[in-house]
């Protein structure tokens, strides 16, 4: 609380990503925009943040797990979230990488990187939550991007755009 932190809303980074397919490199142009980070220089401390409203309770957002009687027994179940349903881990993953890499171009190296979701609720009560995303969920994502990045690539190369 005693130092001041430099905080950026709604934030637009723009770059060229360079695809290899084969032996060919693609160029693809990509735009993020982030809806809010803070980069603490005292702490040495990056937290991404990114805004879901969502008109379902805010505690399954991240999906839950759920008791359910099975006869004499209690099971365990998992449900899926919002936040798996729409893969916003992809998103999430590929926000952190382009904010890395723009803050590395800044000068800005060996911070400490925190990414949340923050829900709102749409519906009275009007609830809200925020959730770390953990690197396993980072780490889905970007492969899931990269993925599709390939498929792009690949398209492009091919339609000879």
């Amino acid at each position: 609380l005693l130092f001041e932190k430099d905080v950026f809303n709604e934030y637009a980074i723009f770059c060229e990503l360079y695809v290899t397919v084969g032996s060919d490199k693609v160029k693809l142009k990509f735009k993020g925009k982030l809806d809010n980070f803070t980069v603490d220089n005292h702490n040495k401390l990056v937290v991404l943040n990114d805004l879901k409203t969502s008109s379902k309770s805010a505690s399954f957002f991240m999906g839950n797990t759920v008791k359910i009687k099975e006869g004499t027994r209690d099971k365990w179940v998992w449900y899926d979230g919002s936040f798996q349903k729409y893969r916003y881990y992809r998103q999430m993953g590929v926000y952190a990488w382009l904010l890395q890499c723009y803050l590395k171009k800044e000068g800005i190296e060996g911070y400490k990187f925190k990414v949340n979701m923050i829900v709102v609720e749409t519906v009275p009560e009007y609830g809200n939550a925020i959730y770390p995303v953990v690197n396993k969920y980072i780490k889905k994502g970007l492969k899931e991007a990269n993925k599709l990045l390939t498929l792009v690539a690949e398209w492009k190369l091919n339609s000879k755009m």
